[in-house]
């Protein structure tokens, strides 16, 4: 329905005829409703959830208020597997012999060198504010110690320290000027926004999480030589997001000419890969054989399928 802008007096003129015949007051309100603007999409702002391993100790120091939003789920680092979460403002991740839940030093890697970068002329007061915002949100902890003296980032003033950054923002009110700068953000974006595909690429699910799977299955043979070995090879994807999963159970039902048989194939590893050879006793030369694979998830869920055929040739 294409809605025209009327004038208010044409408008006040049309409702008293709408008020005349009550049909058109009808008529009236529908236009009412299609013309009104319609709202967007609600927008979350913690829609992405903080992992378990993390989330009691992000509660304990503050939350969203010191920490910003959630960037992303929680992954893998790409070097030595740690599980990391970035934040707007900070990063978490877990130490992985003990469990521990640490701040990410991003401040030490991001920080600019500040030698020639100028001074705030009121940067004793802006030091002050700082000072309290880091003894009030147990500074020690999340930012640790200081990297740098309060400095001026283009227009803004700002402290680093090693694991985060404070930002002053002079147009907010007395007691609120002092505030995280959004370093997880900047660090996510300059060091990890384009790996993150590959690394997620690579992470194992447990299939118990599993929904749906791609299954792709190949021959080594599609057409069969006496005396040669046949050997079935199968690849199996996540749906959601693409990563590898294990333990997932996978059969295949081998058919050809009125025989039938079941092959336990065993369940997926790491890499999501099932390499099985064939047992073709008693597999007459000159058939099709058909090969159907089922991929199960726990609970006997089906969770993918495939076929592949191959030839018999002697």
């Amino acid at each position: 329905m294409r809605c025209t802008a009327v004038a208010p007096e044409n408008l006040l003129m049309r409702t008293s005829q709408f008020i005349l015949h009550p049909s058109s007051f009808i008529l009236f309100l529908f236009w009412l409703a299609a013309c009104a603007p319609t709202p967007g999409p609600a927008s979350d702002p913690a829609a992405l959830p903080v992992a378990e391993p993390f989330r009691a100790f992000y509660e304990e120091m503050g939350g969203r208020a010191v920490f910003g939003d959630v960037l992303e789920p929680a992954f893998p680092a790409p070097d030595d597997g740690r599980l990391l979460q970035y934040f707007e403002n900070l990063r978490l991740e877990l130490e992985p012999d003990s469990g521990a839940v640490l701040v990410s030093a991003l401040g030490a890697e991001i920080a600019p060198d500040v030698n020639n970068m100028p001074v705030p002329e009121d940067a004793e007061a802006i030091q002050a504010a700082f000072n309290a915002f880091y003894a009030e949100h147990q500074g020690a902890i999340l930012f640790g110690p200081a990297i740098s003296p309060v400095i001026l980032e283009g227009e803004r003033a700002v402290q680093y320290f090693r694991n985060g950054r404070l930002d002053w923002y002079p147009e907010l009110p007395q007691g609120s000027r002092a505030l995280p700068g959004q370093l997880g953000a900047a660090h996510f974006a300059d060091k990890m926004a384009v790996v993150l595909p590959d690394i997620r690429d690579n992470i194992v699910v447990p299939a118990v999480n599993v929904t749906a799977v791609d299954v792709y299955a190949s021959v080594r043979a599609p057409v069969l030589y006496s005396g040669d070995e046949q050997t079935l090879t199968i690849k199996i994807i996540n749906q959601d997001g693409g990563e590898s999963v294990s333990d997932l159970r996978v059969e295949a039902v081998m058919r050809f000419g009125a025989e039938e048989r079941l092959l336990d194939l065993g369940v997926t590893q790491e890499e999501s890969w099932v390499h099985a050879p064939l047992d073709m006793t008693d597999v007459p030369p000159g058939v099709q054989v058909d090969l159907e694979i089922n991929v199960y998830a726990p609970g006997d869920r089906l969770v993918g399928a495939d076929t592949v055929s191959f030839q018999t040739w002697w």
